[in-house]
C-alpha cells in the first residue's frame, strides 16, 4: 500500500499534578540489550538482556523519520534504546521513496513484523504492537496501522486488535482527508482516526515555526484549532501536549521521553490491559483527554531570560507554580529562603506529589506548628540534609546562600551520610578549608555548576530563584 503524505496534528494535554503557588529529552543509561537484523537496512530488532524464559514483551516499532530522496536506512535510536531499558522488543524500520512524499512504510513494517513474530529467538508479543514514528514516520502512523490491521495484525472479530496505538511525533499523524492542491499543499480534513479501534499519542514542539498552528498546509493542521477535536467528534484514548520551545527534532522539553514512554504503557497496560512484565515500572506520567493550555509562560520570565528553561522546566514538573498566580510570575531575581529551599530540595527529590509528614513543631524552637513551610522543615532534619541554622533554630526565614545551597543540594541529592571528596581549590573565591569548600567543588564536578563567572563561586551570594531553577533541574536530573 503506498499512500500520499498527509498529516494533521492533534493537540490534547496530559494531565499533571501542580503544586501551589510558592510563598516559596529523560536521560536514559543504555542497558545491556539483544539486537538482531530481519532485513538489511529495513528491519532491526532489538530486546533487553535477561528476560525470563517464556515471558514475552509488548512490541513497540519505531517509523523512521524524514530522510530526503532515496532509501532510509533502519537503525537503532536513543529512543529506541529508552524503550528497551524499560522493557520491551522494538522494531526499527526503513523503507523505500518511490517518489517525493511517497513510500513503501506500510509494507516495509508489515515484512519487518512478520519475520519479527515468527522468530522464536525473540521474546515479542506480537498481540501488543503500538507504532511510534517521528516526522514522516509520524505522519504515517495511521496509514501503516491501518495496513497492519488488514493484513492479519488485527486480532481478530470483537477483539481490541493486536496493533493497539500509536504515538506520533513532531508532525501530527495522516487522518483521513483529501489534497486539494499538490501545488501548496492544501488538505481537506475528512475525519480523525479509528479512536474506537486503537489509541492515538501526539507530541508536538510548537518552538518550530515552521510548523504552522493556525492553518492547514500539507496536512500540518492547526494546533489551536484542533486541540479539543477529540472531545467533539467522540475520539477516546487520545493523550497529547505542545511542548514549550525548541527546533523542530531537538526535544526541547523536559520530559519528552517520559511523555513518549508514559504514553506507550498507557496504551499497552492501561487501555488494553495487557499484563505487565518482570522489572515492569509504572508510567511516570498520568495521561488523558483533558485539553488545556501547556504553554505555561511567566511574564516576568521572557524567553530569553537566561534560566527560562531551567524555570520552565520547575513549571512542567510542578515544583513550582511561581511567586504569583494572576498575573503569572516567577520572581527570578528574589532570593530564596530557607523554608523555600525545603520545599523545593523534597519536591525535587520525591516528586511534586509528595507530602511530607504533618509538622509536631518540637524540631526547631523557630518553627512553629503552624508556620510557613514546617512541615517540610521538619522532614528536611528527619532525612539529616539540616541539623538548623545553631542552638535549636532554623531561620526559616533567612536567605539562603550559594554556600549553603551546596550542602542542602548534595545532601538531598545523595543522603545524609553521604560526604564530598576533599577540595582542591579550584573557584578563586573558595580556598581549601574554607566553609563548604567540599561541597561547593563536588557541585562543579557533578556538572550542577560553573560558579557565577571569572573563575568565583560566589560563596556567600544570596541564592536567587532563579540560579535556584537551574541548581535543582541538574542536581535531580528534571530534564
Amino acid at each position: 500500500m503506498r499512500r500520499k503524505f498527509f498529516s494533521v496534528i492533534i493537540v490534547l494535554v496530559m494531565l499533571l499534578g501542580l503544586a501551589p503557588a510558592d510563598a516559596a529529552y529523560a536521560t536514559f543509561t543504555s542497558l545491556e540489550m539483544n539486537s538482531k537484523v530481519l532485513t538489511p537496512g529495513r528491519a532491526i530488532a532489538a530486546w533487553p538482556s535477561g528476560i525470563p524464559s517464556g515471558e514475552k514483551r509488548p512490541v513497540v516499532i519505531f517509523l523512521p523519520g524524514w530522510g530526503g530522496e532515496g532509501d532510509l536506512n533502519a537503525w537503532i535510536s536513543p529512543q529506541n534504546t529508552n524503550l528497551v531499558n524499560e522493557g520491551y522488543v522494538t522494531l526499527a524500520i526503513g523503507f523505500d521513496y518511490i517518489s517525493t512524499y511517497v513510500s513503501d512504510i506500510d509494507v516495509k513494517t508489515m515484512e519487518g513484523l512478520d519475520k519479527l513474530c515468527a522468530d522464536a529467538s525473540i521474546p515479542a508479543n506480537c498481540d501488543a504492537i503500538v507504532l511510534d514514528g517521528e516526522s514522516y514516520g509520524g505522519s504515517q502512523n495511521y496509514w501503516v496501522i491501518e495496513y497492519l490491521r488488514s493484513h492479519g495484525y488485527d486480532g481478530g472479530a470483537g477483539s481490541a486488535g493486536k496493533t493497539l496505538g500509536f504515538i506520533s511525533e513532531d508532525t501530527g499523524y495522516a487522518a483521513p482527508g483529501v489534497l486539494t492542491n499538490p501545488v501548496t499543499g492544501a488538505f481537506t480534513r475528512t475525519g480523525l482516526a479509528d479512536n474506537a479501534s486503537y489509541s492515538v499519542a501526539m507530541i508536538q514542539n510548537l518552538g518550530d515555526t515552521r510548523i504552522p498552528v493556525d492553518e492547514c498546509t500539507w496536512g500540518y493542521c492547526g494546533a489551536r484549532e484542533l486541540s479539543n477535536a477529540h472531545l467533539a467528534r467522540g475520539d477516546n484514548n487520545v493523550f497529547s501536549i505542545c511542548p514549550f520551545g525548541g527546533e523542530h527534532t531537538t526535544r526541547e522539553f523536559a520530559d519528552w521521553n517520559a511523555w513518549v514512554t508514559s504514553a506507550i504503557k498507557t496504551m499497552i497496560h492501561v487501555i488494553n490491559g495487557i499484563p505487565v512484565f518482570t522489572g515492569y515500572t509504572n508510567p511516570t506520567m498520568v495521561l488523558g483527554n483533558t485539553c488545556a493550555n501547556a504553554n505555561i509562560q511567566f511574564e516576568d520570565v521572557p524567553s530569553s531570560h537566561w534560566a527560562s528553561i531551567w524555570i520552565e522546566r520547575l513549571y512542567k514538573y510542578g515544583i513550582t507554580r511561581g511567586c504569583n498566580t494572576s498575573p503569572l510570575l516567577y520572581c527570578p531575581e528574589a532570593a530564596v529562603t530557607r523554608a523555600q529551599m525545603s520545599i523545593f530540595i523534597l519536591r525535587s527529590k520525591y516528586t511534586s506529589a509528595y507530602t511530607p509528614p504533618v509538622a509536631t513543631g518540637t524540631v526547631f524552637s523557630d518553627v512553629p506548628i503552624d508556620s510557613f513551610g514546617a512541615a517540610w522543615i521538619e522532614q528536611f532534619a528527619l532525612e539529616g540534609i539540616t541539623s538548623g541554622c545553631g542552638f535549636g533554630i532554623y531561620c526559616p526565614d533567612a536567605n539562603i546562600t550559594r554556600a549553603q545551597m551546596a550542602i542542602f543540594l548534595l545532601r538531598g541529592k545523595h543522603g545524609s551520610s553521604y560526604v564530598p571528596p576533599v577540595a582542591t581549590g579550584i573557584f578563586s573565591d573558595v580556598p581549601v578549608g574554607s566553609f563548604a569548600a567540599d561541597w561547593i567543588e563536588q557541585l562543579a564536578v557533578e556538572g550542577i555548576t560553573s560558579g557565577c563567572g571569572g573563575g568565583n563561586y560566589c560563596p556567600n551570594a544570596n541564592m536567587t530563584r532563579a540560579q535556584m531553577a537551574g541548581f535543582l533541574v541538574r542536581a535531580f536530573n528534571l530534564r
